[in-house]
């Protein structure tokens, strides 16, 4: 990960020197903007490799493509940390691994799907979440990206033991000093901490209702899916706001699925949520950690009743239209993007609840403003 992050952050680091010195406001402005528009840059790449793999398989692989790439890029202070980096590699590999007719798609695919386990260990059930894609969607061309993983990825790792080995060291030092996440305060952090995502983000709390319309195909590797990525938070123990990322990526894409073929109330049900989540993410930090628990129960409330109504929504025998997909991407995106603004906070409880983009800008600024009279 840190040779990954050296890359992305060597083009900005030259751009922003043109700006201004090191340590000045506009050099910090200058990474920050270029960096962040390097990532956006790499959501898309990801999102369209997405589309080309799925666009012979699906009609929804526009939608996909775009939710894929809203996960990964709305998801706040989440771009650029590993567990991103991470995701982006297994959607590009879904991708990869789909494309054309020849197998070394499915080689290539392999050798990402092998990066993204590497990023660090508990990476590992995201790769594996991006393969059990593939084999969804083509099993002989999964076999051929599990073999490829292995294969790359043992030789990537007899590499570094060559080249770096005091990086196999760190990590079983570092797994060694962290604590079980397997205990039960660990459970009670797990429980909070995912009720909270679901609240952040509406299309996490799609995901159960995802199950009721869907055909036994879809269940089961839907299932594979949304737990791999899940097991990649927990098996943490830590639960930052950034380990959810493949989650989130999983999770809009799912709920652009969700949201097509579902009836016209869910639509506008989703509407008056996202205005109420976009406006609880602005409210004080006090207030929301005193009623967090109203609020949880009012986001299961809503998920219940939208999985009733989704039950009870008659079957159509045809796929959804152009007008339920463009409908159900535009949701999607905009449930991400109303807790994503300068003034939304970080999480909804914890340590980086009253963490926001205009609070750190602030204290930027005044760090700033202090080096600068320091040094005259």
């Amino acid at each position: 990960f840190r040779l990954l992050t050296e890359f992305h952050a060597w083009l900005p680091d030259q751009i922003a020197i043109v700006f201004g010195p090191a340590g000045s406001m506009a050099n910090a402005v200058a990474f920050e903007a270029s960096y962040r528009l390097i990532a956006y840059l790499l959501c898309a790449g990801a999102g369209a490799l997405l589309w080309a793999g799925l666009r012979k398989r699906t009609t929804n692989a526009s939608a996909y493509a775009l939710a894929a790439f809203a996960g990964l890029a709305l998801v706040g202070r989440t771009v650029g940390q590993p567990d991103w980096a991470a995701a982006v590699l297994a959607v590009s590999a879904v991708g990869v691994g789909l494309m054309g007719t020849s197998r070394r798609w499915a080689v290539l695919a392999g050798l990402l799907l092998a990066l993204a386990a590497l990023v660090k260990i508990a990476t590992l059930p995201v790769a594996v979440a991006g393969l059990v894609v593939i084999v969804a969607l083509d099993r002989r061309r999964g076999l051929v990206s599990a073999i490829a993983a292995f294969v790359l990825g043992s030789a990537l790792l007899v590499a570094i033991w060559a080249l770096a080995p005091w990086e196999i060291r760190w990590l079983l030092d570092i797994r060694s000093l962290q604590p079980s996440p397997f205990t039960r305060a660990k459970a009670q952090a797990a429980l909070t901490y995912f009720a909270a995502a679901a609240v952040r983000w509406p299309s996490v709390a799609l995901i159960p209702v995802f199950f009721i319309r869907a055909n036994r195909r879809e269940r089961w590797y839907g299932l594979a899916v949304v737990l791999l990525a899940t097991s990649a938070v927990i098996i943490q123990g830590q639960y930052y706001g950034y380990h959810a990322a493949a989650l989130v990526c999983v999770s809009a894409i799912m709920a652009v699925h969700t949201i097509a073929r579902s009836a016209r109330l869910l639509r506008f049900t989703m509407i008056i949520w996202i205005l109420g989540v976009g406006l609880l993410f602005l409210t004080p930090v006090d207030w929301r950690a005193e009623y967090s628990g109203y609020i949880f129960a009012l986001t299961l409330g809503w998920v219940v009743a939208v999985a009733v109504a989704q039950f009870r929504t008659p079957r159509t025998p045809t796929p959804p239209g152009t007008g339920s997909r463009v409908w159900a991407v535009a949701l999607v995106v905009t449930s991400l993007l109303a807790t994503s603004t300068d003034y939304s906070a970080e999480a909804l409880v914890g340590n980086s609840a009253g963490v926001t983009v205009a609070v750190d800008r602030a204290e930027l600024t005044h760090d700033v403003s202090a080096a600068a009279q320091i040094r005259d």
